[in-house]
């Protein structure tokens, strides 16, 4: 007489659930890398905001840059900057600005010792040329005009 077998044994159970929680562990780690990587994308536009209100600011000062922090920071307060919308996207608060006022003072990596998000990198013996340096979750970002 030949038994009917019913259900799943055991081992078969194990790997189904096996399998299920390796195809979920790599969907959750898909998704950390996608948010990460479009909080990436919002810093690397914030920056380009910044060069805009950078530029828009030298327009109305006969084409120079700002050249020190409280220059810089008006530009949050004098409206080229909207400080509600311009904040860290992980972290919900106002990009901090870092500043050297030479090019060749700017270390390789300019964050070392350095709690802000973003830096400012104006020359003084070049008055037109000036660097943006944000800080990325995967590294950073450099947008020079």
């Amino acid at each position: 007489m030949k038994k009917l077998r019913q259900g799943f044994s055991l081992i078969e159970l194990m790997i189904v659930l096996a399998i299920a929680g390796l195809i979920i562990s790599l969907v959750f780690v898909a998704a950390s890398a996608a948010q990460r990587n479009g909080r990436d994308t919002t810093r690397r536009a914030d920056t380009q905001k910044l060069a805009t209100a950078i530029e828009q600011w030298a327009a109305n000062n006969n084409g120079a840059l700002p050249k020190d922090g409280g220059e810089l920071n008006s530009l949050k307060t004098s409206g080229y900057l909207d400080v509600t919308k311009f904040k860290d996207p992980k972290t919900g608060v106002v990009y901090n600005f870092g500043i050297f006022t030479s090019v060749s003072g700017a270390k390789s990596n300019p964050f070392w010792g350095f709690d802000g998000n973003m830096y400012y990198i104006y020359d003084p013996a070049s008055p037109n040329t000036y660097k943006l340096v944000t800080k990325l979750e995967s590294g950073s970002y450099e947008y020079t005009p």
